[in-house]
């Protein structure tokens, strides 16, 4: 549902969540510098002239956040302490000037702290985050929130997207949930500013066994399916829609439809690809826009794979084979490959400004050892296409990767390249948010200090839930202090939002 502008206004033991981990970092590069490559917007593009090779965004953020530090600022040293509980845990020279913007989980409010974790403004709702938040280049907070659903009960649920101004006035919200379909996790805007979302589509036993679904993977008696969704956020109109459920195949039943072998039909999606029985079928978590291709890069958590699907198609095009993947990477047994599988419950996959990928592994049931790192990889365009040679797309090593060797966030997270090159990350499950030199050294440490909705106080132990902390945060977003959503806005620090 839509509602226009003038309705609105009548309306294992987890790793320690802080020192330990800030003291150690192992870095790889394939230059064998340990410096990574390709500065980023973090997320999808637009800087203050709008996005190299792509449309003018009239003011709106597409996603990709540039995260330049050019703006020259007095920058006093920040209090910090290694022995806090929460807030700036560490503080180094090197780290970026800038903000940070995050949402913790079962709170209403989307804070925006500076770099020495003192709060500068803050937007107030009644719905918790259903997940991600981004601010625009006009300075609305693009926001996801969780409406709830009778049906859809899984992870990262969200349902309404809102656009909130400075004051956190509603400028437009969308509702664009039914009984049989649910917006989840990650909602961006384009280049035409139109809204870009992940949602669920219910399909029923019947239609999932036509499909040549297994039996025995339907423990509820249903799926649901991925698409993307292009609305139009003044009207509320459907613009463009891609759907899993067009690019099945299946090698278990030759009565059933899209029987064929999975080698032959790499750019489709095999129906029983999963470890488990679920509904929540292929659970994708992300989403980042390429402007001069027109791309949409997915990180695809149920089956260990980020994808890569074209958007420059009608949306009766990409229902057909324009619509099939382009490109796959993480787990080539789903298209019947050998090879290592090499993501492990990932998120926040993001195009770097040199083509690169940039995704946080989280590392669950990795064989070698459940941890978390950050990866980089060069996805193998030649400029009109992902080459492939032999089985599986490439690459077979990674450009870069970082890992302290402890941190194990097993949901959630994210990773954000800075044009200064240095990496910022969300440990979710721990509600850290680090930003990691080039040389692989943790300059900057931050705790969020939100449980349950409410600030806790400095020296307080953060309490303890089944998969890490109970402050988590879905994916944070840093600021450069020249954002164009920042400009003439007032970003008087105040007090720490911890009491």
């Amino acid at each position: 549902m839509w509602l226009p502008l003038a309705l609105l206004a009548c309306a294992g033991q987890p790793a320690s969540p802080d020192r330990p981990a800030d003291s150690q970092s192992s870095t790889a590069a394939s230059d064998g510098s340990g410096a990574p490559s390709g500065g980023s917007s973090g997320g999808a593009a637009a800087d203050t002239a709008g996005s190299s090779g792509g449309a003018d965004t009239g003011g709106l953020d597409t996603g990709r956040i540039d995260t330049g530090d050019t703006r020259p600022l007095p920058l006093e040293p920040c209090t910090h302490d290694p022995d806090w509980t929460v807030g700036l845990i560490r503080w180094a020279e090197e780290a970026s000037s800038g903000y940070t913007l995050f949402a913790p989980e079962k709170s209403g409010t989307t804070y925006l702290i500076d770099r020495c974790g003192r709060e500068v403004h803050r937007w107030e709702r009644e719905l918790w985050p259903g997940k991600s938040v981004r601010l625009t280049d006009d300075g609305l907070l693009l926001r996801t929130e969780d409406t709830g659903s009778a049906v859809f009960h899984g992870g990262g649920r969200g349902g309404r997207i809102v656009a909130l101004d400075w004051d956190g006035s509603e400028v437009w919200r969308l509702d664009p949930f039914s009984d049989t379909t649910h917006p989840h996790h990650d909602a961006m805007l384009l280049p035409s500013g139109n809204v870009l979302l992940i949602r669920w589509e219910l399909i029923s036993e019947e239609e999932a066994l036509e499909a040549g679904r297994d039996p025995s993977l339907l423990w509820t008696g249903e799926l649901w399916a991925d698409t993307l969704v292009e609305l139009d956020p003044n009207t509320g109109e459907e613009v463009w829609a891609w759907r899993v459920w067009d690019h099945l195949v299946q090698d278990r039943d030759p009565t059933a439809e899209g029987y064929g072998a999975l080698s032959e039909n790499v750019g489709r999606i095999d129906v029983n690809a999963t470890a488990h029985g679920s509904s929540d079928w292929t659970h994708m978590n992300s989403l980042d826009y390429d402007p001069e291709r027109a791309h949409i890069l997915v990180s695809v958590h149920g089956l260990g794979e980020i994808w890569v699907i074209d958007h420059g198609t009608s949306t009766e095009e990409a229902a057909g084979p324009a619509g099939e993947l382009l490109y796959r990477w993480g787990h080539p047994a789903n298209h019947g490959a050998s090879g290592e599988r090499r993501l492990f419950g990932q998120h926040h996959a993001t195009w770097l400004d040199d083509g690169d990928i940039l995704v946080y592994n989280n590392g669950d049931n990795r064989p070698e050892g459940e941890v978390s790192s950050i990866e980089q990889l060069t996805p193998p365009w030649d400029g009109a296409r992902y080459a492939r040679e032999g089985e599986a797309w490439g690459p077979e090593e990674l450009s870069w990767s970082w890992s302290d060797g402890e941190t194990f966030s097993i949901s959630m997270s994210g990773a954000q390249r800075l044009q200064s090159g240095a990496t910022f990350v969300t440990d979710a499950n721990y509600g850290r948010f680090r930003e990691i030199s080039v040389t692989g050294e943790v300059v900057w440490s931050y705790l969020n200090p939100v449980v349950d909705g409410e600030p806790l106080t400095q020296g307080d132990p953060l309490p303890l839930g089944g998969q890490g902390t109970l402050n988590t945060v879905f994916r944070a977003v840093h600021l450069p202090v020249n954002h164009p959503g920042l400009v003439g806005r007032d970003l008087t620090p105040g007090e720490t939002i911890e009491r």
